[in-house]
């Protein structure tokens, strides 16, 4: 039994070498272990084209020159030449009011609207009407300026010792100045402003000065026949 057994291992043992390779350990370990095929996706580089920006230019501040040029008015010429402002010892009179009284032409009928001008009478302290004056009227119509010069005591259509001054040749409307001066040419009133509306129903407009009172009067001349 024992015999048949060595004989049947013996047998087993020629065909275990027959079948097995004839490979050492130094190749198996040359050749190397097998390894999972599991490869590892690398994160390849991806071009992004980033559009190239073009910076904008914001306009600039325009720049303001250190010193400003003044803008220098057109002149109108010189329009007074009467005294702005009369020396205390030297005027005497007071306007009566600064609204002269607005009447047609009276003095010329005959030239109805083709007449416009100033009239008046200068009174004294007394109360009595003062000859030999100097009333100088200026002013502007349409810019253009306009000039009068008139004697007190010239004119009786206005009164005793009256003045007056034609300004234009048709009824206008203007602004003027007015100012009485002595024989010397020192004035004796201040500067004194009036309207004339140009309508031919007010183209004469009546102003009367007088020295030494504090309330105003007109005198309104009376024309008899």
């Amino acid at each position: 039994m024992q015999r048949a057994l060595l004989v049947a291992l013996i047998l087993f043992l020629s065909l275990a070498c027959a079948v097995l390779p004839n490979a050492s350990a130094d190749q198996i370990l040359e050749t190397g272990f097998p390894t999972i095929s599991n490869p590892i996706l690398e994160n390849s580089p991806v071009e992004i084209n980033t559009p190239e920006i073009q910076p904008t230019m914001l306009p600039t501040q325009t720049e303001i020159p250190a010193e400003i040029p003044a803008i220098e008015a057109s002149p109108v010429g010189d329009i007074l030449n009467l005294e702005a402002e009369a020396d205390e010892d030297t005027v005497l009179f007071g306007t009566q009011t600064i609204l002269p009284i607005l009447l047609p032409n009276f003095v010329y009928p005959e030239l109805g609207c083709a007449w416009m001008g100033v009239a008046g009478q200068v009174f004294g302290k007394d109360g009595s009407p003062v000859e030999g004056l100097v009333v100088v009227v200026e002013g502007l119509i349409n810019d253009q300026k306009v000039e009068g010069l008139g004697f007190t005591g010239l004119s009786p259509a206005y009164g005793p010792g009256g003045f007056e001054i034609q300004i234009a040749n048709e009824s206008i409307g203007g602004i003027f100045w007015i100012q009485v001066f002595d024989q010397s040419g020192n004035p004796i009133t201040g500067v004194y402003s009036y309207v004339m509306p140009g309508t031919c129903e007010q183209n004469l407009a009546i102003i009367n000065f007088t020295q030494g009172i504090t309330e105003f009067q007109v005198f309104v001349p009376v024309i008899t026949k």
